[in-house]
């Protein structure tokens, strides 16, 4: 059996050894293959003497996004980065929440970002990021309720309408850069059951002032069918019909549609 001051001995040497290694913690919380244990030490000698410089703040940033690392580091990255470089840290997030796969660290990141306070500008990119990532599929039949993402945009919007929230993210993003975003928001407004909503505000649009040409399309399916797309395939297809030379099929289908049962045409 072995003694527990030789224990205590060899724990002291082994840290001792670590520190000597970590001689530029930049260096080391930029190598994901690193040692846990150097991880931390690098964290708390950073801590220590927080630094500002760019490979400060993009070795800080990539705790992230970059592999190899352990949540508690990752943490202790962003309550760093949060304070020396906020408009990089949204900035970051933004770019990097919604591709985030590991799981753990996706529920962990959606926590520590609902926990933080917020400039009215700065919620509005991360309730972005949030629903942009929420608007992937999750292997497994979770419930939307226990998303992480779902979690951290209501505690973010204080018993808000998670709904309304996701409308008004996709009617605000009309570059059409920003097409894919809007394509999640339709998603996740199908997965919290809203489609009813969905069909009455888009039947609402009005056309001629309305400057996306998605909404456009998705207004005109409404008036003439009564219904709208499930999905981000059935938007394209839907878009594909809207084009000039399919109008004389769009009329006739609209004809068609009109004389049916409003249930079924619910159900098209």
């Amino acid at each position: 059996m072995h003694h527990p001051r030789l224990l205590i001995v060899l724990g002291l040497v082994l840290l001792s050894g670590c520190t000597r290694q970590v001689r530029d913690p930049i260096a080391t919380l930029a190598d994901g293959t690193g040692s846990v244990m150097k991880h931390r030490m690098a964290m708390t000698m950073l801590e220590t003497t927080p630094r500002t410089d760019e490979a400060a703040v993009d070795a800080l940033q990539g705790l992230i996004y970059r592999p190899g690392f352990e949540i508690d580091v990752r943490r202790r990255g962003l309550n760093m980065l949060i304070e020396v470089d906020r408009p990089t840290l949204v900035r970051t997030l933004r770019q990097r929440l919604p591709r985030v796969t590991d799981k753990p660290w996706l529920r962990a990141l959606c926590n520590w970002t609902a926990e933080q306070a917020w400039t009215p500008s700065e919620r509005d990119v991360l309730e972005e990021a949030l629903i942009s990532s929420w608007g992937r599929a999750w292997s497994g039949s979770m419930p939307e309720a226990q998303r992480p993402e779902y979690m951290a945009l209501q505690s973010m919007l204080h018993q808000g309408k998670l709904d309304d929230l996701v409308w008004t993210q996709l009617v605000t993003h009309d570059k059409p850069s920003q097409e894919g975003f809007r394509n999640r928001c339709w998603a996740v407004l199908h997965r919290l059951g809203a489609r009813p909503m969905l069909v009455r505000e888009v039947q609402a649009i009005n056309p001629d002032t309305e400057s996306n040409p998605m909404l456009k399309d998705l207004h005109e399916a409404a008036v003439a069918f009564g219904t709208v797309p499930w999905n981000r395939e059935e938007i394209l297809w839907l878009r594909k019909l809207r084009a000039s030379g399919r109008t004389s099929f769009w009329a006739q289908a609209a004809t068609a549609c009109a004389a049916m049962d409003p249930q079924r045409r619910a159900h098209l």
